[in-house]
């Protein structure tokens, strides 16, 4: 694992600082401002308490005092202002983040999507992008005000004492090698902990999905057993984060004891011999008491921002994914839907798939692929469907390989519905307009009546506009899948057990509805069910294909492909 540092993370922000450059420039102008009058206030004070011990004199007294009240109810103000500049940028910055994942995760290599959880990508997409913010803000922006409290404060101290200034320079040196040291070890023990949160989440995710399935199975005491594993694995992590984190801020304790230590003696011991007024004995016991707390400060966001970086390092490693290729010019027009494959080999790592896999589907061809589960038969509706690319040999539609064809203008003319269709926490016309923007009801309604499930919408208390996803059964929302499928209208259909969760009245009802609607169509139906191949004048068994060079079909339907 390659080292990410506190400037790497800076550097990856910087392109998503840009845009809202004026508003973070004003949010530490802010900041600054607010960080001067801090320092300046003890100096009033000290100049406030000179002039009534020393001087007696209660007008200049009076003066200094208004303009400390006034720097006071100032600062009030600034930090009205400080916070609405820090909750703008806080939507704002952060949704550029967000956007730039959501719009990766619909661009990814589909072979390197699979291989992030849910868990992952929703803690990268929903909380990784506010640790951004915090980063920048906390372990930027006041970390640089920080260094110049600190700046300020050894220079007015200086100016009082040398002796006063070199023990706060010392102090200042050995806090901020402590905070680099254990801010190292906090960054690695942070990577650690957002691996184990991200494996944690998305066995959570499928866990809630799937809770009824684990009751059923009498898996609770199982399932319990994973769930404080996990936690356990995240505590360890926390805990040696923690535990680092807690030994840092000791440290720093000890030291800034035995410097406030020397500070009060030096103080006593000037102020005794007349070489200090009162007041500026003050000054320098509240410049103290500020560095301290300043150098604890930096401490803790050091620490802080080492963490954050882990959650940056997460959302730099998402984005730097490789996206789908899409080099191709070609736009299929007129689409026969003629499909073949020429030598197509693909494996999953060492588990092979296919070689020299050769098939050829003519055009308005109905054919289906039957296979043992695990054998590929998914894997090669996805090839078919350009959405994964194969180790050697092409795919061709037409008689031009499809990678010459533009992914947007091959999805227009393929439609696939895989064994979990899409249904989204939508109204009924919502997950239709998925498939056709601006489509018509009755469009939509014709749609359903192909898919059988005008009778179910119908009863909807909402009709096309009711609120379906909770209330619908696997069969409906395999049917829901259907009517996407039907809605789009494409020149090629490639089902994915289709009607694996339909009762056999309603799959003879909406095969015979799919041999009218898909007539023209070209039609590979993947299937483990007799009731498919009845609309079928092919069945292509994929144990016979897979690893043979050339493609000999079984014809069990008997007559010329449909």
């Amino acid at each position: 694992m390659d080292k990410f540092t506190i400037r790497d993370s800076i550097r990856f922000l910087g392109k998503y600082i840009r845009p809202y450059g004026k508003h973070f420039a004003a949010f530490y102008g802010g900041w600054l401002f607010e960080t001067i009058l801090s320092v300046l206030l003890p100096k009033l004070l000290g100049v406030m308490l000179d002039q009534i011990v020393y001087g007696g004199d209660l007008k200049e007294f009076m003066l200094v005092s208004g303009a400390a009240a006034i720097f006071s109810m100032y600062s009030c103000v600034l930090y009205y202002w400080l916070y609405a500049q820090h909750h703008y940028l806080m939507i704002m910055f952060t949704f550029q983040i967000k956007l730039a994942v959501f719009e990766k995760l619909m661009t990814m290599q589909p072979v390197k999507l699979k291989t992030f959880t849910t868990g992952e990508i929703t803690a990268v997409i929903q909380d990784y992008p506010a640790e951004c913010m915090h980063f920048f803000i906390r372990g930027v922006i006041h970390q640089i005000n920080n260094f110049v409290i600190i700046a300020a404060v050894l220079l007015f101290t200086f100016r009082i004492s040398p002796a006063a200034g070199v023990t706060m320079a010392v102090l200042s040196a050995l806090c901020g090698g402590t905070a680099v040291f254990f801010g190292n070890q906090t960054g690695r023990a942070s990577v650690r902990l957002r691996e184990e949160y991200g494996k944690y989440i998305g066995w959570l995710c499928e866990i809630l999905e799937n809770s009824t399935a684990v009751r059923l199975l009498n898996a609770a005491q199982k399932t319990e057993e994973k769930f404080r594993a996990y936690s356990k694995n995240m505590f360890r992590e926390k805990n040696r984060m923690e535990h680092t984190k807690v030994l840092s801020e000791q440290l720093n304790n000890a030291v800034f004891l035995l410097s406030r230590l020397c500070i009060f003696g030096l103080a006593v011991y000037l102020t005794g011999t007349g070489m200090l007024t009162i007041g500026t004995f003050t000054v320098i016991i509240a410049y103290f008491g500020r560095l301290t707390d300043t150098l604890a400060d930096i401490n803790a966001k050091w620490n802080d921002a080492q963490t954050r970086a882990g959650s940056i390092r997460k959302i730099r490693d998402f984005l730097d994914c490789p996206d789908e290729e899409d080099q191709g010019k070609a736009v299929p027009e007129n689409c026969r839907g003629d499909i073949c494959t020429e030598n197509l080999s693909f494996s999953y790592g060492e588990h092979v798939i296919c070689r020299q896999f050769n098939l050829h589907i003519r055009p308005g061809e109905k054919a289906a692929v039957v296979g043992p589960s695990g054998i590929g038969k998914s894997t090669l509706a996805e090839l078919l469907a350009g959405l994964l690319p194969p180790d050697q040999g092409c795919v061709k539609l037409d008689g031009i390989p499809i990678t010459e064809y533009t992914k947007k203008s091959l999805r227009r003319k393929l439609g696939i519905l895989f064994q979990e269709p899409l249904a989204v926490e939508e109204s009924l016309r919502g997950n239709l307009l998925l498939a056709k923007r601006g489509a018509s009801e009755e469009e939509m309604w014709k749609a359903l009546r192909d898919a059988g499930l005008q009778e179910f919408a119908s009863a909807l208390a909402g009709g096309l506009d009711a609120r379906i996803r909770d209330t619908l059964s696997g069969g409906q929302r395999q049917r829901l899948g259907i009517a996407q499928l039907c809605l789009r209208d494409p020149d090629i259909v490639i089902l994915d057990e289709p009607t694996s969760a339909l009762d056999e009245e309603t799959e003879q009802e909406i095969l015979a509805r799919w041999e009218e609607t898909f007539r023209e169509k070209t039609m590979v139906i993947i299937t483990h069910r007799k009731g498919p191949l009845a609309i079928c004048g092919r069945v292509i068994r994929m144990e016979e294909l897979i690893g043979k060079p050339m493609e000999k079909p079984i014809e069990e339907q008997g007559g010329s492909p449909r």
